[in-house]
């Protein structure tokens, strides 16, 4: 039974209460978890105050040295901890093994941020006075984390925290606590008591608590729109970060590479059973050459095997949960009866899984060419212009990732400047995702970066001195 983590110790929850994360392949229950009471978040918030004044004056470069020894620790166990998100979440397993790499990437890169922790001097406009910045922590950091990287985020957000000087209180979803709770583990015999703790329970329920407790200083929520709304409401005058829900695009130009673009709309599309932010949810094939076009994406995705993410020749591993089954055949149906026609899929499969599928006939204006759906399903326009399939892109209440593919060099760059999204890839799908860049969407994908610099930034605030001589 995995217990809460506060102040360096493993803990029982005050609650009594537990609840238990299953394997979405098998049904199998993994391990049961304790659930956090508001005494436990009381508890956690108050080692995560007493410890952030030692952490936060102990040199920057000195925190980056932990984090070194953290990325080691992460790295040694990398294979177990990939089969352990394979079986918590679902995915395959070269997915699972694809996102601890990107924690890997982003650690590295984050120790040797610690010896380039920028502020900047600039001239004074009076005589005799030095002025610079410097970078401070903001005291308290809440992490809500989602279950479908519970890797890559905890850590995209935990490192850079912890760079900075904050203390942190991690919540992970509770379809993915294990996971978490391994990373933890991974810190026990590197961070000092306190700096790092680990509450786990129901968003609805803990998530709150914490998101409006007194201690917390700044919230980083990966998640839903809907929910990110409700959270930054609560948040008051807390600083918020929100990465939220995307329905991004891939624009295909007659000039593309029509082959590498169905390839790489399929994996967009049902990567990860299309349960990502960034996962490709509308294609837009110009009129010229949606004849070649359309064959091809349908003979690869009828290709893709369902099953179980250990198993080597799985393609697309479940859903996360039969609740997400229901909510994805909703989307389906109602697609149906609003006049979309499915070429492909349409259909559960048993358990958590889902067939992969394809719409056309889809209108802007229908719920599932609008809503993330979260599942893989994938919807197909085709455009007569560059400029109808830039407004079509444009679209929707999101703008998190987009791509187009074209071997037009005006094409590409109307792309970059024109599409409405954080991110946008030329020739490859909209799911990019490099750890010395900004991460990060536009409109109602959130606020806020993560990874490179502007990672840093989001948690720790700027001061400015004046020095007098």
């Amino acid at each position: 039974m995995q217990k809460l983590y506060i102040n360096g110790k493993w803990t029982d929850a005050g609650s009594g209460e537990t609840f238990e994360s299953y394997n979405p392949s098998t049904g199998e229950v993994i391990d049961t978890v304790q659930a956090a009471s508001s005494a436990d978040i009381d508890m956690a918030m108050s080692a995560a105050r007493a410890s952030f004044h030692d952490w936060t004056v102990t040199n920057v470069t000195e925190r980056a040295e932990y984090l070194r020894r953290y990325l080691y620790a992460l790295r040694e166990e990398k294979e177990e901890l990939a089969k352990l998100v394979t079986r918590e979440t679902g995915k395959t397993l070269s997915e699972s093994a694809g996102e601890i790499e990107d924690a890997l990437n982003l650690s590295d890169y984050l120790v040797g941020e610690g010896k380039r922790f920028f502020g900047y001097v600039t001239p004074s406009t009076m005589k005799n006075r030095l002025a610079y910045t410097q970078r401070c922590a903001y005291g308290v950091a809440a992490l809500l984390a989602p279950w479908n990287f519970p890797v890559s985020i905890i850590v995209w957000k935990m490192m850079p925290a912890l760079l900075c000087g904050n203390a942190v209180v991690i919540k992970p979803a509770s379809t993915a606590p294990l996971t978490a709770g391994a990373l933890v583990s991974f810190g026990e015999d590197i961070f000092p008591p306190g700096i790092v703790n680990l509450i786990t329970g129901g968003g609805g329920s803990v998530g709150k608590q914490i998101i409006s407790h007194d201690e917390v200083d700044v919230v980083s929520f990966t998640g839903s729109t809907e929910v990110g709304k409700k959270i930054k409401n609560a948040a008051g005058l807390k600083e918020v970060g929100l990465e939220l829900g995307g329905k991004n695009p891939a624009l295909i130009m007659p000039s593309a590479d029509i082959r590498k673009a169905v390839n790489d709309t399929v994996s967009g599309a049902f990567g990860v059973a299309g349960q990502r932010c960034t996962a490709t949810s509308r294609v837009i094939v110009h009129e010229d050459i949606i004849d070649a076009f359309k064959p091809l994406l349908l003979e690869k995705t009828g290709a893709l095997k369902v099953g179980d993410g250990l198993d080597p020749g799985t393609d697309m591993g479940p859903l996360i949960t039969y609740g997400q089954v229901k909510a994805v055949d909703g989307y389906v149906r109602g697609a149906i009866e609003a006049g979309a026609r499915p070429l492909c899929g349409g259909e559960a499969l048993g358990g958590c899984y889902y067939s992969p599928t394809i719409f056309d006939r889809v209108s802007t204006d229908m719920q599932i060419a609008r809503e993330e759906i979260f599942g893989p399903v994938l919807c197909l326009f085709t455009c007569s212009s560059l400029e109808e399939g830039i407004h079509i892109a444009n679209d929707v209440p999101y703008g998190l990732s987009s791509a187009i593919y074209t071997r037009d060099l005006r094409e590409s760059f109307r792309g970059t400047n024109e599409l409405a999204s954080g991110i946008v890839v030329v020739n490859n799908p909209p799911g990019a995702v490099e750890a010395h860049l900004p991460f990060g969407g536009v409109k109602e994908s959130g606020i806020g970066r993560s990874g490179g610099i502007e990672g840093i930034n989001e948690f720790s605030r700027t001061k400015t001195v004046y020095i007098d001589y």
